[in-house]
């Protein structure tokens, strides 16, 4: 087993059902975790009333700190430290990509990176699972602009861990959706 499946595996024992806070505690931090479905309403109720570009800013900027926080306490403990820090910047990555698809964050792949500029795609993602289900569902239009908002968040967090900077050094866009019509979603990463 390489490097990352033992990371992986490590964090996959690392979960920890708290029943009594109907909480999950996962790398040893505490984390509340629901339903895309539930999710996408919100979002779609958020975006209604203050608008998609403050929907957008607020839930990206949320999942970022949240998951540098859980990410961080991880990947800086005592047993994954040293291995983690021996990957280059892609392993990183790709390493943090493994850990998004235990918590059910989607499955994300990188298309080019540096430290100055990035492409990443995926074909299924968290919300734009729950989004398109909700859309058969409900009947819902289909959207005018991208839903993966939690994925810019996790992005933004996943550089930050990778290129040793503070939240909010990078500014990653969602260029296509799958919620849209696209044939995956697509997000372009740069430097602030």
């Amino acid at each position: 087993m390489g490097i990352t499946e033992d990371i992986k595996g490590d964090y996959k024992e690392s979960i920890k059902i708290l029943a009594d806070k109907s909480r999950l505690e996962v790398g040893g931090v505490e984390a509340s975790l629901h339903c895309d479905k539930f999710n996408t309403r919100i979002i779609k109720g958020l975006e209604d009333v203050i608008g998609f570009e403050d929907a957008q800013k607020i839930l990206s900027e949320t999942a970022e700190k949240s998951t540098y926080n859980l990410l961080n306490a991880y990947l800086s403990s005592a047993q994954i430290a040293d291995s983690f820090n021996s990957l280059s910047p892609e392993d990183k990555l790709n390493v943090i990509f493994e850990l998004f698809k235990v918590l059910g964050y989607g499955a994300l792949k990188i298309s080019s990176i540096n430290e100055n500029s990035g492409k990443f795609v995926s074909k299924s993602t968290y919300l734009s699972e729950g989004w398109l289900e909700n859309e058969r569902k409900w009947k819902w239009a289909k959207r005018e602009n991208p839903v993966c908002h939690d994925v810019i968040g996790y992005l933004q967090s996943a550089l930050s861990l990778v290129y040793e900077k503070e939240p909010g050094a990078f500014k990653v866009t969602e260029t296509s959706c799958r919620t849209k019509g696209d044939e995956q979603c697509e997000f372009n990463m740069e430097v602030k």
